[in-house]
């Protein structure tokens, strides 16, 4: 398998795992409410340009445990993609970032 191949097909699993990471999400994380919720900005912020939030903070952490959050940050992608016109493979690309925010998370309160 091609370098090129190997990394589409990453790609292709990222953007499969950040949607059933979603899904999970909302089907088992109800949050009516809205405890312990982010504010629409950062969220906004956070779907526009994650590089201003701090992500290593724990706070963020809220919205894999919250359907509501979720819902908004996928309606925020949304607006945001059908703004700027993106496409599959630049959505990819988000998603991948996503994911090594998730791994980076992972890995700062993994166990000893």
């Amino acid at each position: 398998m091609s370098r090129e191949t190997s990394h589409k097909h990453d790609d292709e699993n990222d953007a499969y795992l950040f949607d059933e990471l979603q899904e999970y999400v909302l089907k088992h994380y109800p949050n009516p409410q809205r405890v312990g919720c982010l504010d629409l900005e950062t969220l906004r912020v956070f779907v526009e340009d994650p590089g201003k939030l701090d992500l290593a903070d724990p706070k963020y952490l809220h919205i894999f445990h919250c359907a509501e959050c979720t819902r908004d940050l996928m309606c925020l992608r949304r607006i945001r993609d059908d703004r700027q016109g993106w496409s599959a493979p630049k959505t990819q690309q988000v998603r991948a970032r996503c994911w090594r925010f998730l791994r980076r998370l992972r890995d700062m309160f993994r166990r000893p």
